[in-house]
């Protein structure tokens, strides 16, 4: 009997060891899974500074520069970008392009003035975005975690908080460090410009980037920000995703230029372009910025 008892009192202590191994394991997992998505996070970032590094050597050879404040010699550095790929041989039309991002550089960079750029904007054939797809795309969520009121539907409200979240991307806050562009490379390599087209089968357009700076240096997909927010948006039905719906060819551009931050960092800017054939002109619809080895305040736009 008592051989009986103490191999029972074996057995359950066996498995009272099974049972807290088990629980061990779903600890761990729990555990794991709860703070996946700060590991992941770290390891962006990690590869995001790993990325940044290496970018700042392939472009330290760089010398010339030119304030963003500078009205006159910026939109000169822009509108001698390098055509390097073209299916639009139209120098008017070129022309319209590089003008246009010039005036974007000059505006949105170079000045501090809310009101000026988005004056412009409007006066070029933009409207404000409107109240949905800014939900749509989480910026009334932001405004309303980041300012703790409610985001107005009107399009006073959209303007007033547009213009807050310009003012704040200029000042330091526990998200993002205020690494606002400061110059532009003034060098052949570091201004570039691709004209190519799209469609249904084939929605983005790659250009075959120069290699000045390395194998893929203008088409990585190392980029930290905290936001890029679109407000002043083209006309309706103007954007590359919308036309190949009723185009069979599409035509899109890109204009790449380099930047200099508050920092001393270096990182890519392009600008993202789609043509209009109602209107024969360029409209800009997206902003990419690379190789920011942290995260820095938005550009809203």
């Amino acid at each position: 009997m008592l051989l009986l008892m103490a191999r029972r009192r074996g057995l359950l202590d066996w498995r009272w060891g099974v049972l807290l191994v088990v629980l061990l394991v779903i600890g761990a997992v729990v555990l794991f899974r709860s703070t996946a998505p700060e590991r992941s996070v770290q390891r962006y970032r990690a590869e995001n500074r790993k990325q940044a590094q290496l970018a700042q050597g392939s472009v330290r050879e760089v010398r010339s520069w030119v304030a963003l404040s500078d009205a006159e010699r910026v939109p000169s550095v822009i509108r001698a970008a390098k055509v390097f790929e073209t299916t639009d041989p139209d120098p008017a039309r070129l022309r319209g392009l590089l003008d246009d991002a010039a005036d974007f550089v000059r505006l949105r960079l170079g000045q501090p003035d809310p009101r000026a750029y988005a004056e412009w904007r409007l006066a070029s054939g933009y409207r404000w975005s409107p109240h949905e797809r800014l939900e749509q795309f989480g910026v009334v969520d932001a405004y309303e975690a980041n300012f703790k009121e409610r985001f107005g539907d009107s399009e006073a409200a959209i303007r007033a908080a547009f213009e807050r979240f310009w003012r704040a991307s200029r000042e330091p806050s526990r998200w993002s460090k205020p690494r606002r562009p400061m110059r532009i490379a003034d060098d052949p390599r570091a201004a570039l410009v691709a004209i190519g087209t799209v469609t249904g089968k084939a929605p983005n357009y790659r250009p075959k980037w120069p290699t000045d700076f390395g194998a893929d240096y203008w088409d990585s997909s190392a980029a930290a920000t905290s936001s890029m927010m679109q407000w002043l948006v083209p006309p309706e039905g103007v954007g590359r995703m919308l036309q190949i719906r009723s185009q069979p060819v599409v035509e899109v551009a890109k204009v790449a230029l380099l930047i200099e931050d508050q920092s001393g960092e270096r990182r890519t800017l392009t600008l993202n372009y789609v043509w209009d054939p109602r209107t024969q002109r360029w409209f800009h619809e997206s902003l990419t910025e690379q190789y920011a080895s942290e995260v820095t305040a938005g550009l809203d736009y």
